[in-house]
């Protein structure tokens, strides 16, 4: 069973983003632009159809849905091209010299990578919708046990309660787990060998998932500190009172999240730049990491060089 170096693996990650930040900047410049203007034009929107989407009520939702749809469609496009083109960089399958942008929209590369990632959604869906169904049965069947043998209704709601606390908790973990092993290695399998790399991805990472879920912790660290300073930096957020009721802290949210979208939308000029830079640099670790471990488990002879 192979693994990778964990600590080279992220020293490499680092590496590969910060040392190679220019020409990861020059394949990505583009697409991540167009990502940011397809956000500057969405706005608030797409907050405003989840919360519209809880509430059922759709009357805030002042955008067109056609062109909400074709500005969520090409946001993920472009998301998509550049972790093609981060991962394609990673793996020395393009060279950004000589090169003043990169825009794969009709390469295969691209639709590789947008090919496995939905293939990643939808195996993660079901496997989460058929873990529901078996807890739903499970649950059942252990109602009628309870009530076979003659417990109290208090007795059983507090053992229900328990056991759908427990199925939660382990349906959680489960899902971590089973994101982990079929995504880490999901991109650089694909990029590499140019085909769906779901299973692949599983095949290579077997016995490796505290390795690559802690390479993944070190590659979001830099998201996180972004967002907290993001957070103080925009001063909208306020602690709710601790005898809040559940409308009220519904209401403190919804008034912290319009507060939000108004000062980015007037902010663009710092939000924007601000998260394309943070964006950029999480894709060029997580990449980093990812082609090192990758290359550590698809070929003990091929070099893990930085």
């Amino acid at each position: 069973m192979k693994k990778f170096a964990l600590s080279e693996a992220v020293q490499h990650g680092y590496r590969f983003a910060f040392g190679g930040f220019l020409n990861l900047l020059r394949l990505m410049w583009l697409p991540a632009l167009l990502a940011a203007a397809c956000s500057y034009f969405s706005g608030n929107q797409m907050g405003v159809l989840i919360q519209s989407a809880r509430s059922h009520d759709f009357s805030k939702l002042t955008m067109p849905w056609p062109v909400l749809a074709a500005l969520t469609l090409a946001t993920f496009l472009f998301g998509n091209m550049q972790i093609t083109a981060a991962y394609q960089l990673a793996l020395g399958k393009i060279d950004a010299r000589g090169r003043f942008f990169y825009f794969p929209l009709f390469e295969r590369a691209l639709w590789r990578v947008v090919g496995a990632f939905l293939l990643l959604v939808l195996t993660l869906a079901s496997l989460a919708v058929s873990y529901f169904l078996a807890m739903l049965l499970i649950g059942f069947l252990f109602n009628l046990g309870f009530h076979a043998t003659h417990m109290t209704d208090a007795g059983i709601a507090a053992a229900t309660q328990w056991d759908a606390a427990l199925a939660m908790l382990l349906g959680y973990c489960g899902f971590i787990f089973c994101a982990v092993r079929f995504g880490f290695l999901l991109f650089p399998a694909t990029v590499a060998e140019e085909k769906g790399g779901l299973f692949r991805a599983r095949t290579l990472s077997n016995g490796n998932f505290w390795r690559m879920f802690a390479a993944s912790v070190a590659a979001v660290v830099p998201v996180f500190a972004a967002e907290v300073l993001l957070v103080i930096w925009m001063g909208e957020f306020k602690m709710p009172p601790p005898d809040a009721t559940p409308a009220q802290l519904r209401a403190i949210q919804a008034a912290t999240e319009a507060a939000a979208d108004a000062k980015i939308h007037d902010q663009w000029f710092v939000f924007y730049p601000a998260l394309a830079l943070v964006m950029l640099l999480t894709y060029g670790i997580l990449a980093g990491i990812q082609a090192f471990a990758y290359r550590a488990l698809a070929d003990d002879t091929i070099s893990n060089r930085p």
